[in-house]
């Protein structure tokens, strides 16, 4: 998707932080795409600077895919941080549920492996009022993410079992 995101946005930045078996090949893409000015590759970073790198962020985008073994990762931490921090997110459909992104709202959730569809989507959030959408998304962190409202559902849970 980034270079489609490029050609309507020169000063955009692909940040990718973590490791994992895919940066090899995230790192040939690049250099393939011709891109590599476009894209950081910061690695394992420690948990006492993703704040940081949050707050310098316009859009975080979480791009899950279903591989071959029905293997995905959804509702990750550092989604939940990135909406927590009033970020606005374009992410897959197996990224995350509409309870968390909201099309339009506080982001744009997309169908898996629609480079296009995702693309459109993260360039809409950079041409947007990206205030009032991460706004949105803090106010979903707090009905649904909070302390409170996570040890609520927990203690449903536990009722229920008992």
């Amino acid at each position: 998707a980034m270079p489609d995101v490029i050609k309507h946005n020169k000063d955009v930045k692909l940040v990718l932080i973590g490791g994992g078996d895919q940066q090899v090949y995230l790192k040939e893409l690049t250099q393939r795409f011709k891109i590599e000015k476009y894209v950081l590759f910061l690695g394992k970073v420690d948990y006492t600077t993703l704040a940081s790198i949050y707050s310098m962020a316009d859009v975080y985008v979480a791009p899950s895919v279903e591989d071959s073994k029905g293997n995905l990762e959804s509702h990750t931490v550092a989604l939940f941080e990135a909406i927590s921090s009033g970020l606005p997110v374009v992410a897959t459909e197996l990224a995350v549920s509409s309870k968390y992104v909201v099309d339009g709202k506080n982001g744009y959730r997309v169908k898996q492996r629609d480079a296009a569809a995702l693309a459109d989507k993260i360039t809409a959030v950079l041409v947007s009022d990206m205030s009032k959408m991460g706004e949105a998304s803090r106010q979903i962190a707090q009905c649904h993410l909070s302390y409170k409202k996570s040890g609520e559902m927990y203690t449903e849970v536990f009722r229920q079992i008992v």
